[in-house]
């Protein structure tokens, strides 16, 4: 044992297979001319597996996929073959033309109850790893994947300082790591009634009372490490940035507020954007992106300009006098944050980072749209 305190430590447990963590069948180490190789296999979904590490296999769309179990050192090459073939199977379906079809589409190889928890999970957290790192597995006799367990969450909660603020942005229109899970993931995304049954899973959630049990699992927890946290922090700094921390903390109180706003407020964002997906509609998705904004009107060019956090309305006839007409700016969630009269210069610096939604009405009377990210 240590002599004297160090701080606290946080214990993790790691993913694999057996009772009470992925209930899977564990294939025997030694195979034979009867053995069932149908599953369980536990997989995941990861961009940077390296074949010379584990048993790694690439689909026909480029997802990288390592096998967990079997065990690198037990698999047989029958067994990669197996699981790699029917992996391509609810590929070739996903992509093919009848990749709807309820009973001949991807959904025959894909168990959509899990599908649908894992997706609400993934995007409740605002998990920005959630496509790079996933985890799925496949049952003995079954040709369904069934999707989970959760992993990878230490820049979760808002905490990801190359994305900025996701309070009101979903992961899955953000194209986060589109090399690795994301083929799949964007044909999903296109899937109607995905986010008709996503919606409808979420509501349900709801009225068990999701927020008021998550924040007060937040407050519960964070009492029971009061002693714990108090000693850890008398000999560590709590405002030290160790990994890629969007926002540092002068008081673990403060910290708490953060947590506990940023689910607030991203419980009621998702309620409406899966309501919107439901029938089809997404601002994030169906407006276009700086800087395609230049040339957008016959009136204006209109530029976003990083270097000094401003927006400008440029007229296209050089002999115009100053630029006329009205904007508004808005979150993702459409609550309106700046409006005025259109001017030559507009300062965003009353922004957090994010994406955000800009209308305006030029001097035609013509309103445009389009959407732009503060980085």
């Amino acid at each position: 044992m240590l002599d004297a305190y160090v701080g606290t430590y946080q214990l993790t447990d790691q993913i694999d297979i057996r009772k009470k963590r992925v209930d899977i069948t564990e294939q025997p180490e030694i195979l034979t001319s009867l053995s069932n190789i149908t599953g369980g296999y536990l997989l995941e979904i990861d961009g940077g597996a390296d074949p010379d590490e584990g048993t790694v296999f690439t689909t026909a769309k480029g997802v990288k996929i390592a096998v967990k179990s079997p065990d690198e050192d037990v698999i047989a090459q029958s067994q990669t073959d197996y699981i790699a073939a029917h992996i391509q199977k609810f590929e070739n379906a996903l992509f093919a033309d009848n990749w709807l079809n309820p009973v001949s589409g991807y959904r025959r190889y894909c168990d959509m109850p899990s599908l649908i928890s894992w997706y609400i999970a993934s995007e409740l957290t605002g998990n920005p790893s959630a496509f790079s790192s996933t985890y799925f597995y496949k049952e003995k006799d079954d040709d369904k994947l069934y999707w989970g367990p959760m992993w990878d969450y230490e820049m979760a909660f808002n905490n990801d300082d190359r994305h900025g603020d996701l309070t009101e942005s979903l992961i899955i229109s953000r194209n986060y790591n589109a090399a690795k899970s994301f083929p799949w993931f964007e044909r999903v995304n296109q899937d109607p009634a995905f986010f008709a049954e996503v919606s409808e899973a979420y509501q349900t959630l709801l009225g068990k009372g999701l927020k008021s049990h998550v924040l007060q699992f937040i407050d519960d927890t964070s009492a029971a490490i009061e002693q714990s946290r108090m000693l850890n922090f008398g000999i560590y700094p709590i405002d030290a940035k160790v990994h890629r921390e969007l926002v540092l903390f002068s008081s673990y109180a403060e910290g708490i507020r953060y947590l506990k706003d940023f689910i607030d407020r991203r419980i009621d964002f998702l309620s409406q954007r899966f309501a919107d997906r439901a029938v089809g509609k997404d601002p994030e998705t169906s407006l276009p992106e700086f800087p395609a904004l230049q040339n957008s009107t016959d009136d204006y060019y209109l530029v976003f300009s990083e270097s000094d956090n401003t927006l400008r309305f440029i007229p296209a006839d050089a002999t115009a006098q100053q630029p006329v007409g009205t904007f508004a700016i808005a979150s993702v969630a459409g609550t309106t944050v700046i409006s005025g009269q259109i001017s030559e210069r507009i300062h965003l610096d009353t922004l957090g980072h994010g994406v955000h939604i800009i209308s305006w009405t030029d001097m035609s009377g013509r309103t445009r749209a389009a959407k732009f990210t503060i980085k």
